[in-house]
């Protein structure tokens, strides 16, 4: 357990005078860096030493509760050295480049409006709708998106890896623009991910287009997916820094995925296989494969997904997490996730201790949705944007443990 640092909330009490019922009332006032929200608490026994003692105890549970911690954590370089890295070793302190190159309504609302696409709901629809203009829009939109601007703001903050979801019609030359820029200048490495295989393989927007459900059991769409693949790899290939790349063929969706494991094998068997486990934990996925398979298996994470998670008790459940992630010992694991401040450290603490690392979600969000409380979407998603509020630091000083 690291030094503690301060606590996440200050808590005063006062009395604040008589109700209409002749009783005593306490104020208990949390303050935060994102405003000041108030708890007030009516004391209904009369006895002022009773209300005193309350106070005492609901302070002393919270210093108990909530004390945070900094921890000296030493990222390595993506690089490594020039020598393919070894996930068993390797720690990530990741950000994903979602919606970039595979296109999410969610995470960029207003271009998508712009360009007249309100009534698309995946970027499959958005392209019918675009007609000619499809691969012109989206190559403007590639360009302006995000740029090395993003690279030298993540690296600020101490990332060392960079997990990008693509599409198989995504086109690479805005792809070799970034990744050659984080690797040349900063040591990254490199995760290249397939969000969507020809047919779809999760009836979802990021599986290709919504209600698509045609890669299952599609010996011509599983072809052209191993073509795809194969388009990645020669890619990483071109690139002259082969050692710098991880490649994840599938995302969360399942059906023959052993075949996609061995992939890799025509062009370097160094360059390790990150597997996304469907959601049903790496113990499941292990025995398809041989103990000495270059694979790492990844765990998706999200907490936002489950009913009745408030913030107060996700950062208690990340590192009891990331310890039963450990438990499988066969293959490394990595996750990815996204939160706020004492959350995120924790996260990014216990990921360091227990597992792989892991990479948030996502680091360029323009979402304008709302959410439940305070502030938008983008307000929790965009890793840039927390950066700039000084919620994402270079040092992790507001760990739960």
């Amino acid at each position: 357990m690291g030094t503690p640092s301060r606590l996440l909330w200050t808590w005063e009490a006062r009395t604040t005078g008589w109700h209409d019922t002749a009783r005593p009332a306490t104020s208990f006032k949390c303050t935060s860096g994102r405003g000041s929200p108030t708890l007030d608490l009516n004391e209904v026994d009369p006895s002022t030493c009773t209300k005193v003692i309350l106070a005492i105890a609901l302070f002393a549970s919270i210093w108990a509760i909530d004390k945070c911690y900094s921890h000296d954590i030493s990222w390595p370089k993506g690089t490594n050295g020039g020598n393919f890295i070894d996930w068993k070793t390797f720690k990530a302190n990741g950000a994903n480049l979602g919606g970039w190159l595979e296109k999410e309504k969610t995470h960029d609302p207003i271009w998508w409006s712009k360009v007249g696409g309100d009534a698309a709901p995946d970027e499959w629809t958005l392209c019918q709708t675009l007609g000619s203009k499809c691969g012109s829009t989206f190559e403007a939109r590639y360009a302006s998106f995000l740029n090395t601007t993003t690279i030298d703001q993540l690296t600020a903050a101490g990332i060392n890896t960079l997990h990008i979801p693509t599409t198989y019609a995504t086109g690479v030359s805005y792809l070799k623009t970034i990744t050659q820029y984080a690797i040349s200048k900063y040591d990254m490495h490199i995760i290249i991910g397939i969000h969507s295989l020809p047919g779809s393989v999760n009836n979802l927007d990021i599986g290709e287009a919504l209600m698509h459900d045609a890669w299952f059991y599609n010996a011509t769409n599983l072809a052209y997916s191993f073509q795809a693949i194969d388009g990645i790899l020669n890619f990483i290939k071109s690139i002259s820094h082969t050692n710098a790349f991880t490649v994840a063929p599938i995302n969360e969706a399942s059906d023959n995925l052993p075949g996609f494991g061995s992939a890799d094998a025509k062009v370097d068997k160094r360059i390790p296989l990150m597997l996304q486990d469907n959601f049903k934990g790496a113990s499941y996925w292990a025995p398809f494969y041989a103990a000495g398979t270059n694979l790492v298996i990844d765990s998706h994470v999200y907490y936002f997904a489950a009913a009745g998670t408030y913030s107060a008790y996700v950062k208690h459940a990340v590192c009891e997490q990331a310890s039963y992630l450990a438990e499988e010992t066969k293959f490394p694991v990595f996750v990815w996730e996204c939160a706020r401040k004492t959350i995120f450290d924790t996260q990014r603490y216990a990921w360091q201790k227990y597992v792989a690392g892991g990479s948030s979600w996502t680091a360029v969000s323009y979402s304008t949705a709302r959410v439940d409380g305070e502030g938008t979407q983008r307000d929790y998603w965009s890793y840039i944007d927390l950066i700039n509020a000084g919620i994402i630091t270079k040092a992790t000083n507001a760990s739960y443990r």
